[in-house]
Formats: C-alpha cells, structure tokens, sequence
C-alpha cells in the first residue's frame, strides 16, 4: 500500500501541480488549503506525511505541524515544510524544501523522511 502525503496550500495550481507530482513519484495525495482543513484531513484519511506551505492565510503551516504534536491520533505523521520566502527557524527539525522545487529534490526529501523512524513528538522541547 502506498505512504499518503497532504500537500497542504492555499494556492490550487500549486496544490494540483505539487500533488502530480507527488502521485508520479509513486505516493497517494490528499490537499487542503488551510490548517484547519489539513487537520481534520489527517485525522480522517491516517496521512503518512504532510507537506505543508508555511505561509497559509489564517494559522501559518508551522501551526499544522503543532496540531499534529498535540493529539496522539497523530503524533507519528510526518511533516515537510515548503516555503519560497518565510524564513525558518534553526530550532525547528522539520525539512524544508524551497519552492521552486524539481521533483528530484522531492523526491529526494520524501525518501529520506520515510527512511527515518517516525517523530517522537513527546519527547521534543517547544520552544
């Protein structure tokens, strides 16, 4: 069974060609265009990884990653931030991937998140 990833973005070309993309590398695809609808994604659909657009109108992508740490349903998903402006912070262990991306360095990101043990969120200090 294929490993699912959100693409989680409020612009919809983005979101249909990100999710292309990822369904070409062999992945099955859920979007959303805000944290909110990302959450309860999610929560419904057992995601594997979310890729997720850190700069979402409303809550930013950053506040997806924190719903995600909070509940046990969900505290084995994966997460990948996107970004092409917000600067991230060194503290946060999340990958990163800049937007414009080829779908080789997605590729790449994706294989090495899936190649890791799922995060202990338990265990990590909030900052």
């Amino acid at each position: 069974m294929p490993k699912s990833i959100l693409v989680v973005d409020d612009d919809l070309t983005v979101t249909s060609d990100i999710c292309k993309t990822v369904n070409e590398l062999g992945y099955d695809t859920y979007s959303a265009q805000s944290a909110k609808e990302a959450f309860d994604i999610i929560v419904r659909q057992n995601v594997d990884l979310v890729l997720v657009d850190v700069l979402l109108p409303g809550k930013p992508g950053t506040h997806v990653r924190h719903l995600i740490k909070q509940s046990p349903l969900t505290r084995g998903v994966r997460v990948v931030y996107m970004t092409a402006y917000a600067p991230t912070s060194d503290t946060d262990p999340v990958p990163v991937v800049r937007k414009p991306f080829s779908s080789q360095e997605l590729q790449q990101v994706l294989t090495q998140c899936f190649a890791s043990p799922p995060p202990d969120y338990k265990n990590e200090v909030s900052i």
